[in-house]
């Protein structure tokens, strides 16, 4: 009972809670009440510490790494296209970084921490050097450079560095792989590594001399230049030209073009004005045209002979000389072609302006030597001017001089029959042309006959056209002699050349032509022309001449495929005359030349094989405004049909405002750079000119204007 009582007391107060709301009642709901929604954290917005530009100095990973730790979350990489085919090792650097499409952004912009970042990483391929540091410094500049191209390095480059304050004792030739010089074939670097080869000149010629301004090179050196007139037996000056000064006893140099046909010759120094006579002539070459002078006087003003060695294209050079008798001229330029070859001679073709006067001045390089004599001109372009190298006259012989009139080639001349037999009947005509040329002759020259028996024919003169005349013979009696024509010096018996016609007279006037005394010929076989220009074939034609009016001989040309070349015939100068090929199409054909009479009687006839060759030159861009210090790289490219041998060259017209430099080529050999670096303000005209090398033809050019401020 006791156990029970604490359960009896428990029911019991339960009983008494219920009873207080009613039994069986349920208790009352309670109200419902708002629960407000949770609220949004906002999302952090994120100050930049460093610019697009900035961020491009890291690689992928460190801007990954600084861009996490800034509270970026949405980053993303993405690779920029390959720049090589080559296979090798990636390595990341960073090209680009964009966060919400903006591609440049400064250090203070902001960007919430979810906006999508994407860095674009430039993929550079690595490529193994082709050999050791050590190897190359063995090689030639041209042979190092064209190992790393071949290997597939693209920004390859050769420069000569004039050391001249240093000894002899560094390397020649120094390659530099992006700044470094120590390297081996085992180390790899990115395909488009700075590549520097450089060719060092240690002190040399031009140790101790200075750059010289235009000013001081013409202070300097215009009182060693002279104005020269020649004057014939009776003083008459028939021409004048320039010279200059190598001793100060009076050895000059001069063209031998300058002083043929002299009898005598005076100088005219400019900074004295005084005239000094020609005493004679050392030594001279007609046909490399120099003439080395001894001039009658002492304590001249020289000029010192530069070391051909540095005469390289685009150099600076001067010309001084007297220009249609204006003394004392100076004109500047470069050198477009240190070794231009023409006529069988190699010439320094410069830019630097000469007239006629000029021949015989002197060029003259930025430190006021003298390396060539300003000689001719191409009067069919512009600024295409030579001068003859110095190195002509290594070995002349100045041990002792002979007068200017006893320094002459011997007259000469040459005599030429359009036949040398000739066959006529009683009661007929004939006639021949005789051609006389002469060379070297400053005094008169005529023809002569001379008929061995004078009763079987008889000869008269018609008249000079140029340098042909007509022989007409008139058969007398029947028989055979011979007519000898002599061309010879007037007022003498200097015979210069002599010619023989044989002359048969028949009583039926039966006349024909003798096999043995046709010539037919040309002057070449093979004519290699470009789309860019023409070519010439020149034919020498000639027999007995037919006293029979009715007979003609021609010379007919067929064209093998006359899509490619079209033909036309120029005039007969004497016995030949020259067949101007226009081509139209490239591609190879024959000409056949047939030397023939008028019933289609052939006597003989010559082939004659064409080539034409097709390239076309286009350059990135034409006109081009610079400011001093500006670099402007352009791509010069180039098509080509028949040819794959070809170069690329410039010549610059007007202020010299550029340094111009050549740059890698492409990897199909088509197109180069071509690096322009303004120096100076002016204007200035640059053609860019595409060159078969095998041909030595000019396919194309293209002219660029070039404006510095």
């Amino acid at each position: 009972m006791k156990k029970l009582l604490p359960v009896l007391m428990a029911l019991l107060l339960l009983a008494l809670l219920c009873a207080c709301d009613g039994i069986g009642k349920p208790a009352p709901t309670p109200e419902a009440t708002a629960t407000p929604a949770p609220t949004a954290t906002p999302t952090p917005t994120i100050t930049m510490v460093l610019s697009s530009e900035e961020f491009q100095s890291y690689s992928c990973m460190e801007a990954e790494k600084k861009l996490q730790i800034m509270g970026f979350t949405a980053i993303r990489l993405s690779e920029y296209p390959d720049l090589s085919s080559v296979e090798a090792d990636k390595v990341d650097k960073i090209q680009s970084i964009t966060i919400e499409d903006k591609e440049h952004f400064s250090a203070g912009d902001s960007f919430p921490a979810d906006a999508e970042v994407v860095l674009r990483y430039h993929v550079v391929r690595k490529l193994a050097l082709p050999a050791a540091a050590e190897e190359l410094k063995l090689k030639e500049a041209t042979e190092a450079a064209r190992l790393f191209e071949e290997a597939g390095f693209t920004n390859v480059s050769t420069e000569v560095v004039e050391d001249l304050d240093k000894a002899d004792d560094g390397p020649l030739v120094e390659t530099l792989v992006d700044g470094r010089s120590d390297f081996s074939t085992s180390d790899t670097v990115p395909f488009d590594s700075e590549i520097r080869i450089v060719t060092h000149v240690y002190g040399g010629p031009y140790a101790h001399l200075t750059e010289l301004t235009p000013e001081q090179i013409y202070a300097r050196c215009a009182p060693a230049v002279f104005y020269v007139e020649i004057y014939d037996e009776w003083g008459w000056c028939i021409k004048t030209g320039s010279g200059f000064f190598l001793t100060e006893d009076g050895l000059a140099i001069t063209n031998y073009h300058v002083i043929s046909g002299a009898d005598s010759a005076s100088i005219t120094v400019s900074d004295t004005g005084e005239v000094y006579p020609v005493a004679g002539v050392y030594d001279y070459s007609a046909a490399e045209d120099w003439a080395v002078l001894q001039i009658d006087g002492s304590g001249f003003q020289t000029l010192e002979i530069g070391d051909p060695g540095y005469d390289v294209g685009g150099a600076t050079v001067y010309a001084i000389g007297s220009p249609l008798g204006l003394q004392n001229t100076i004109s500047a330029g470069i050198i477009s072609n240190p070794a231009r070859v023409d006529g069988g001679m190699t010439y320094i073709q410069m830019s630097a302006a000469i007239s006629p006067g000029s021949s015989g001045g002197a060029l003259l390089n930025k430190y006021g030597q003298v390396i060539g004599i300003t000689s001719a001109t191409y009067t069919s372009g512009q600024n295409l001017n030579l001068s003859i190298p110095l190195t002509y006259l290594e070995d002349m012989d100045i041990s002792s001089y002979v007068p200017l009139h006893a320094a002459q080639n011997s007259p000469s001349g040459t005599l030429t029959l359009s036949g040398s037999k000739l066959t006529l009947g009683l009661g007929e005509t004939g006639s021949i042309t005789v051609t006389a040329i002469e060379q070297n002759c400053e005094e008169t020259v005529s023809v002569r006959y001379v008929i061995a028996d004078d009763e079987i024919v008889s000869c008269s003169w018609g008249g000079w056209v140029g340098d042909d005349n007509t022989l007409n013979i008139t058969p007398l009696k029947i028989g055979n002699t011979d007519v000898t024509v002599y061309f010879l010096i007037s007022g003498t018996e200097t015979v210069l050349d002599v010619k023989t016609l044989s002359v048969t007279v028949t009583a039926d006037g039966s006349s024909q032509i003798s096999d043995d005394s046709t010539e037919f010929s040309v002057d070449t076989s093979t004519v290699n022309v470009s789309l860019f220009g023409s070519g010439t074939v020149w034919v020498h034609a000639y027999t007995d001449y037919i006293g029979d009016p009715d007979h003609h001989v021609y010379v007919t040309s067929y064209t093998g495929d006359s899509s490619i070349v079209e033909c036309s015939w120029g005039s007969w100068e004497g016995n030949d005359i020259p067949l101007y090929i226009t081509p139209l199409a490239s591609g190879t054909t024959e000409i056949t030349l047939v030397y023939h009479l008028e019933d289609e009687t052939v006597l003989a006839q010559e082939i004659v094989t064409v080539n034409v060759i097709f390239g076309s030159l286009t350059v990135s861009e034409t006109e081009l405004g610079m400011a001093v210090g500006d670099t402007v790289t352009l791509t010069v490219s180039c098509r080509l049909e028949g040819c794959d041998n070809i170069a690329f060259s410039w010549d610059l017209y007007g202020d010299p405002v550029l340094d111009i430099q050549w740059g890698a080529w492409s990897e199909d050999g088509l197109s180069r750079e071509l690096i322009l670096t303004a120096v100076s303000a002016g204007e200035a005209d640059m053609d860019i000119w595409l060159e078969e090398c095998d041909t030595m033809l000019y396919l194309d050019c293209v002219s660029v204007s070039v404006s510095v401020e």
